[in-house]
């Protein structure tokens, strides 16, 4: 589907209704949830940047969120013996029939935790398929690469069962073999 991207003007922790500037990006939007902790509550020793950007919330294997210290210097559940994960709080929340929150992976060049779009909260607004016409408010928790028919500035809205992509590791470690992770045809979407 493609969407318009707007930033949004932040007043403290409540997003304002207005709009900053006129910088309007078309692309396209998927749907993910891999698990893994998102790479804007990494630890970088850059204190004014922590300060200025703040930092994605980060929980345990139990969905425990985990504080300031420990989020930032745990390794992600994706990797062998990871400790922080995704919360699974981040899946959206609508509040009318055409606007909703949520959080997102926003495909970039630079994938590191001193992304200038760590933790910025955008308005999206859906101008082809099913959502058409639909917005929503996402924050940027994590700056992701490009693959496949995925490529710069796409957006991957993260909900639960929207697929695992490249980090197929997250969730079993997180959640275990309970659930199926992968539907039969092997396109890697995680069903619950």
């Amino acid at each position: 589907m493609l969407f318009k991207l707007v930033q949004l003007i932040l007043v403290g922790r409540l997003v304002a209704a207005s709009v900053e500037a006129a910088v309007v990006t078309s692309a396209s939007s998927y749907t993910g949830w891999d698990c893994c902790k998102p790479i804007c509550a990494n630890g970088n020793r850059n204190s004014d940047l922590l300060r200025s950007r703040g930092v994605a919330r980060t929980c345990d294997k139990d969905n425990r969120p985990q504080d300031l210290n420990t989020g930032l210097f745990a390794t992600t559940g994706c990797s062998p013996g990871g400790s922080s994960y995704m919360c699974d709080s981040y899946q959206p929340v609508p509040v009318a029939d055409d606007l909703s929150y949520g959080f997102a992976i926003q495909v970039s060049d630079n994938q590191r935790e001193d992304n200038p779009n760590c933790c910025k909260c955008y308005e999206v607004q859906w101008l082809s398929g099913a959502a058409a016409g639909k917005k929503m408010i996402v924050q940027i928790v994590t700056p992701g690469g490009a693959g496949g028919s995925v490529v710069k500035d796409d957006l991957i809205i993260l909900t639960p069962g929207g697929g695992l992509g490249y980090f197929d590791q997250g969730c079993p470690r997180q959640y275990g073999s309970r659930y199926n992770w992968y539907v039969a045809n092997g396109d890697g979407r995680s069903v619950f």
